[in-house]
């Protein structure tokens, strides 16, 4: 199987066990670069609250423009498994290809991970136009390197939570050179000042999902 992902553009691909056994089953799941024992940096393996699906997810930041996928399906009723190659194909876009050197993280409250694997709404969309107007400067060219639910529990214990209660998202947006100093500068202003979270002009993301989500400056963190 072939997909396609253009560099600097975040992908989302399914992962359903009807298309690994005759029929929809319960299934743990793992990937890897064909012969590595890990992904790309920049892709990652998001579980679905319904075991029988998982999502590859990322957002193609590297120096190749092809790189093939090993998944491997292994149900939880018989412990039979089933493999699959997925071989994307990214576009030559010299703006995206180095590696990520540094990744701030946005906490999103009432809006869970997986929403944002749904590509029919528009959730991705205004999450990437507010990242590009927030986290602007030269050779910046922010992109969102991932997506994780906000509790981090073990597999089994967040497939029971998850279930019952809403979870909030973790929106890491990467670089491969620094944020602008302005970034750390606002870091530093909500620090001393919580107010700051309450000023859109430096938080475009502020009222991106203002519709169901109270998400501020004051959930950004910056990691080196």
């Amino acid at each position: 199987m072939e997909i396609s992902a253009p560099k600097g553009k975040f992908m989302v691909h399914m992962l359903h066990s009807a298309y690994f056994f005759p029929q929809t089953v319960d299934v743990k799941w793992s990937a890897t670069a064909q012969g590595k024992p890990n992904l790309p940096v920049w892709l990652h393996l998001f579980h679905s609250k319904h075991r029988a699906i998982s999502y590859l997810i990322g957002t193609p930041v590297t120096p190749f423009q092809q790189i093939t996928i090993h998944v491997i399906a292994k149900r939880l009723d018989n412990y039979k498994s089933a493999e699959q190659l997925i071989t994307i194909i990214s576009n030559e876009d010299v703006r995206y290809n180095s590696s990520t050197q540094q990744i701030a993280e946005l906490k999103i409250k009432n809006v869970e991970a997986e929403e944002f694997t749904n590509m029919r709404n528009d959730h991705i969309k205004r999450l990437e136009k507010a990242i590009h107007e927030t986290f602007r400067g030269k050779g910046v060219n922010p992109y969102i390197f991932n997506i994780i639910p906000e509790i981090q529990n073990p597999p089994e214990e967040f497939y029971r939570v998850a279930n019952q209660i809403k979870i909030g998202s973790i929106v890491q947006i990467g670089t491969q050179q620094h944020f602008h100093a302005n970034v750390h500068r606002i870091l530093e202003g909500l620090r001393k000042n919580p107010q700051y979270c309450h000023k859109t002009i430096l938080f475009p993301w502020t009222n991106t999902f203002a519709h169901s989500s109270p998400s501020t400056g004051a959930n950004l963190i910056l990691k080196i």
